[in-house]
């Protein structure tokens, strides 16, 4: 799987919700408008997501959430928009994107989720070599904020969703992809 050899590269360069967060909270931030911050404990959430939405399926119970799809309504939209639940669920998306980065991927997703837990066992890590923790590569990070970087760790977090951002930001060239 690609996730397991190269992290959350989906949500970095693929999956339409993460770019049209990425969008919107670009406009945010053109527009003025403050970032919020919510605790790194609510990423649980996506996982309890994730096992929940697994049970369903494993009970052909799966059709019962698939109306609140924000996926699904992203797909809609091209063949004809039709105001459903998932829409709703949609446009939260889009105007909350205003005010934080990526909170569906960071809090909600449960593609994101899966794919955190392997790229988690994977091989192939962004990893720190010689920094020296200032965080100026998480400025820009799309799912983290500066705290998220801790003295003792040396990868990032599964949460990263492999933008390259933070190396292509680091002055000392200490983030590297291995």
């Amino acid at each position: 799987s690609t996730a397991f050899l190269f992290g959350r590269f989906f949500c970095g360069f693929i999956c339409p919700i993460g770019t049209i967060q990425d969008f919107f909270r670009y406009l945010g931030n053109k527009s003025g408008l403050k970032e919020i911050k919510l605790p790194h404990k609510l990423e649980i959430i996506k996982f309890i997501i994730l096992i929940a939405l697994t049970a369903l399926s494993i009970m052909g119970l799966g059709n019962i959430l698939s109306p609140y799809s924000p996926w699904l309504a992203y797909l809609n939209i091209f063949i004809g928009f039709n105001l459903q639940a998932g829409t709703m669920v949609l446009l939260f998306i889009v105007l909350i994107s205003l005010v934080a980065r990526r909170m569906f991927c960071r809090y909600f997703c449960p593609l994101g989720a899966f794919q955190s837990l392997l790229y988690a066992i994977g091989p192939f890590k962004i990893k720190k070599s010689e920094c020296n923790n200032c965080s100026y590569c998480l400025r820009n990070c799309p799912v983290s904020e500066q705290s998220r970087l801790v003295d003792k760790e040396k990868n990032l977090s599964p949460e990263c969703v492999n933008c390259l951002n933070c190396i292509n930001s680091c002055s000392l060239q200490a983030i590297i992809a291995s």
